[in-house]
């Protein structure tokens, strides 16, 4: 009777400390390049399409803390800006932090007001899942599924 009654405190106790080391589990999986594929924005953002163009075709988590709160930095190539918002954003950034035991949110910020966030699920050498892009006035919000490749990382 007694060693169950352990082994259940245990199971009770790794459920209290799950989503912080499940979170760092995800966070050491996920840190790497990764090979990006989307598919077309539902609904159509139409001409607003220039704004989120180009998506990165690679994006590669890093480790190290970025300057927004509770995310981590991340590289997008390319990182150009679309030529709408050039006079003001001279490249584009990404961002990302672990959700679960087993999905991280990006964002990809195009300006202050609008860009595109994804919830992707990570397994073994994949992460798939939704992006929505999001603005400063509600209209919508287009969504693609997203899938991404663990691709070896260039320039180190």
């Amino acid at each position: 009777m007694r060693p169950k009654m352990c082994g259940y405190m245990f199971g009770i106790g790794l459920a209290c400390l799950g989503p912080g080391i499940a979170s760092a589990q995800v966070r050491e999986h996920a840190i790497g390049c990764w090979s990006l594929t989307y598919s077309p924005w539902i609904p159509s953002p139409g001409g607003d399409s220039i704004l989120y163009q180009p998506l990165p075709a690679i994006l590669k988590l890093r480790g190290d803390s970025a300057t927004r709160p509770g995310y981590l930095s991340a590289i997008r190539e390319p990182a150009t800006p679309p030529k709408v918002v050039s006079g003001w954003v001279k490249t584009l950034v990404a961002l990302w932090k672990p959700l679960t035991h087993d999905s991280v949110e990006v964002w990809l910020p195009v300006s202050w007001s609008t860009g595109v966030t994804a919830r992707l699920e990570v397994r073994g050498d994949s992460m798939f899942g939704k992006a929505v892009i999001y603005v400063d006035f509600p209209n919508g919000s287009p969504t693609s599924e997203v899938l991404g490749i663990r691709t070896p990382c260039v320039g180190g």
